[in-house]
């Protein structure tokens, strides 16, 4: 049976790393797992001819209520390292009053909602095809 998500995430409670509490930091780890995750899916789309259109972000934060949340935002082909990002930023930073720093101990994306492309399409044709 396939996968039905493609995902990574981080634990910050222990380690040199410690809980992210500054935004920059914050934004470079989502790059970082973007990118591992973008990776696994592009993977999915060559081998399995499959692409997710959702993606899921997890985080928790001991100083917020509830202190872990997952939010999902719509998935667009090509991926983008930059519109992921973008995107997870925006919605992690509307669980903060404006002015509070985050206390990250987890971060994860995880790509879903798998649609399969048309067989015998390469991607390309796939979506030059008029509708």
């Amino acid at each position: 049976e396939l996968a039905r998500t493609r995902g990574s995430g981080k634990d910050f409670r222990r380690g040199k790393v410690g809980p992210l509490k500054d935004w920059q930091d914050v934004k470079t780890w989502i790059e970082n797992i973007g990118n591992q995750v973008v990776s696994a899916l592009e993977l999915d789309q060559e081998k399995l001819c499959r692409v997710a259109t959702l993606m899921t972000v997890s985080f928790a934060d001991p100083h917020n209520t509830p202190p872990s949340r997952s939010r999902s935002f719509p998935l667009s082909l090509p991926y983008s390292i930059q519109a992921i990002t973008t995107a997870t930023m925006s919605i992690i930073q509307k669980e903060y009053p404006t002015g509070n720093k985050p206390h990250l101990t987890w971060l994860g994306l995880s790509g879903g909602n798998f649609r399969d492309l048309p067989k015998g399409n390469s991607l390309i044709t796939s979506f030059l095809k008029p509708k």
